[in-house]
């Protein structure tokens, strides 16, 4: 086995980079417009500017000292002689190491593959299997809780670990390493081309497996920027609540590209379900925050509870709705008690990246999701392919920059998805004859629950797996309020409800489970 490398001893970088000025390094490649590019532009003009100021880890990031991080963490990775556009897997909780560890892979040429780090053992190993990663960056504590899985993945070269635990033994072959310290060598940064792969992410729709989703450079920036063209401007100074995690595809581009591109400050928390929401966007002078819808309706709740007078808040306050469909009543309500204008949102895919938003400085029509951003084509088609008329629904397809070409490796799926050059969502829209789109449902045996996507297949295949069960059919209901919840109605020969749910608790993550299970019989099930 290969031993643990002590921090400051990679090899293959004995003096300290020619371009290393003052904190910061400087690349004398030809400046472009990509996110990257952007990021150390600004760590060059402001580079005392605030990056991240994460609360749970009582830590403040400057620009200059997230640069230095991200060239330390490429370090980590070229030191361990990984080949250009290797896959790197990110298991990291939304925080300081996620982002360092993020931009330090892109810079390094490597493809980061990110991964939600709070999967049960066979997700897991699920990802891991088909992600082919030559080098995993998480905790020591996700290391430990996956050990097995780790030993068994035979493209596995490398594991980083982010902190100071003790890293689980691993089968030889396998080189364990910390991150580096403070006299470690940097590294600049490599500025990606336009065509460079830099995130893989998975998604569902509802075929009962993961689907591996590549984006280009290129791709995430323009996303962003026509996200930015529907908003009040911003830039240094500016401070984003981060309240999605960051694996996600909104939360990487609207929650840190967006920000990290214009100079912006990345607030960050992982308690903020905890947290007087009101009070955390006064104390902060927060400029944009997106929120899911369930802290959306928990704010709403807050105020009504609420008998102090309400905090200052920043005039131009954006507040967003992301990762579901907000209601336009549950708009509504919060408006009228924090006495703000408008609460919007937007629209996005992790094939798609985010590309309809609803806009700050144009029109904004209340129950929509807004309108396609800048060079995103969008058609309403019926089940025959053909364009419906103004205010029908139909399923949305989108085309553009910012569209992925396929999944990685599924054949099937992408046949099934993808035509023509045109994205089939499988979502169910409606367009009025201003390119205003209203949500109407899905056709896809998907739903999410608490914000995350649930493949209904998925959660049937696990449940089918019980030795007990027969036939088992997973369904969503949504109530009054517009929460969504799981259902499972199983047909079973001598199974209980109990051993079911901790059958599927061993095996799923808490959002995919069901709130309740009845048994029913074999019509019903198959119904």
């Amino acid at each position: 086995m290969t031993g643990l490398q002590e921090p400051g001893t990679l090899r293959g970088h004995e003096s300290p980079h020619p371009l290393f000025k003052g904190g910061i390094i400087v690349s004398d490649q030809t400046h472009q417009a990509g996110f990257l590019h952007r990021f150390i532009q600004h760590a060059q003009e402001h580079p005392d500017a605030l990056a991240l100021h994460a609360l749970d880890e009582r830590r403040q990031i400057s620009y200059a000292e997230l640069h230095e991080m991200a060239c330390r963490r490429k370090s980590v990775l070229t030191g361990l002689g990984l080949a250009p556009r290797s896959r790197v897997m990110l298991c990291l909780p939304s925080g300081v190491e996620f982002v360092a560890n993020y931009l330090g892979a892109v810079g390094g040429d490597f493809i980061p593959i990110l991964i939600n780090d709070k999967l049960t053992g066979q997700e897991f190993a699920t990802l891991a299997r088909d992600a082919r990663a030559a080098a995993i960056i998480t905790t020591s504590a996700f290391a430990q809780k996956h050990a097995k899985t780790l030993t068994s993945l035979e493209d596995l070269q490398s594991l980083v670990t982010v902190d100071a635990g003790t890293p689980p033994e691993l089968r030889e072959g396998i080189t364990r390493v910390g991150l580096p310290g403070a006299d470690a060598i940097a590294q600049a940064l490599t500025l990606p081309d336009k065509d460079t792969i830099v995130t893989v992410q998975y998604t569902y729709k509802g075929v009962g497996e993961p689907l591996p989703v590549a984006h280009r450079y290129q791709a995430l920036t323009i996303s962003s920027d026509g996200l930015l063209a529907s908003m009040y401007p911003m830039g240094v100074g500016s401070v984003h609540l981060i309240s999605l995690p960051l694996y996600a595809v909104y939360g990487l581009v609207v929650l840190m590209v967006m920000p990290l591109s214009i100079g912006a400050t990345m607030l960050m928390t992982s308690s903020i379900t905890r947290t007087d929401l009101v009070e955390l966007l006064s104390k902060h002078r927060v400029t944009f925050a997106c929120l899911v819808p369930e802290l959306i309706r928990m704010l709403s709740a807050q105020l009504a509870e609420r008998s102090a007078p309400l905090p200052p808040l920043m005039p131009d306050l954006m507040l967003y709705s992301g990762g579901s469909r907000l209601t336009a009543e549950a708009a509504l309500e919060l408006e009228q008690r924090l006495v703000r204008p408008k609460i919007l949102q937007g629209y996005g895919m992790t094939e798609s990246l985010p590309v309809i938003v609803q806009s700050y400085v144009g029109t904004s029509k209340p129950g929509a999701i807004g309108q396609a951003i800048p060079g995103v084509k969008v058609r309403v088609v019926d089940d025959h392919g053909d364009n419906v008329a103004p205010g029908d629904v139909g399923e949305l397809l989108l085309s553009g920059p910012t569209i992925t070409s396929g999944y990685i490796d599924r054949p099937a799926a992408t046949a099934r998805f993808f035509s023509g050059g045109w994205l089939h969502t499988g979502d169910l829209v409606r367009m009025d004859a201003d390119g205003h789109i209203f949500f109407a449902g899905s056709r896809l045996r998907i739903t999410k629950i608490r914000s995350q996507m649930v493949d209904l297949a998925e959660v049937e295949r696990v449940a089918g797996e019980h030795p007990g069960v027969r036939l088992v059919r997973a369904y969503a209901e949504r109530d009054a309020q517009g929460q969504t919840s799981l259902q499972l109605s199983v047909h079973c020969d001598g199974a209980s409800s109990e051993s079911l749910m901790a059958h599927l608790t061993e095996r799923l993550s808490p959002f995919k489970l069901p709130r309740s299970i009845s048994a029913v019989d074999q019509a019903m099930a198959t119904a």
